[in-house]
């Protein structure tokens, strides 16, 4: 969710990355559309409403800490711009979900940012496509 130069982040109320800066989103049901269940967390977590308007791209980081056995769970994150249905509605935090939600400029983001190696790059990707200079790759250092 980005608009005026600002990304809206909520600080996660569960583990993994308890109190942690995210941006809203989850996992996709079974047959759900990625841009379908983007739009449905969005108004899962924050109460907010709104329309995908642009693809950002896909990133693969691991959720959380290895399991007690080393197991390691990998997701596949797709990120989309949103646009709300109602830029001045106020975000309504989902107990469990957010602790807190709240406007953060694009070059100002807060050092604790959960899942770090896909939401930094996923976040200067969008900046980039909001500031019309394109879609740079992330940096390949994988």
């Amino acid at each position: 969710m980005v608009s005026k130069g600002q990304v809206l982040l909520m600080r996660r109320g569960h583990e993994p990355e308890l109190g942690a800066w995210d941006v809203p989103g989850g996992f996709c049901e079974a047959d759900e559309h990625p841009m379908h269940a983007a739009e449905r967390e969005l108004a899962e977590e924050l109460g907010l409403r709104g329309r995908a308007t642009a693809y950002i791209g896909t990133w693969i980081d691991a959720y959380g800490p290895p399991d007690p056995d080393g197991v390691v769970i990998y997701t596949s994150v797709g990120a989309y711009l949103i646009e709300l249905d109602d830029p001045g509605q106020t975000p309504t935090l989902q107990p469990g979900e957010a602790l807190e939600a709240r406007w953060f400029a694009l070059d100002q983001l807060p050092d604790r940012l959960a899942f770090a190696a896909h939401a930094r790059p996923m976040l200067a990707v969008a900046a980039a496509v909001i500031a019309g200079t394109g879609s740079p790759l992330p940096d390949r250092t994988w």
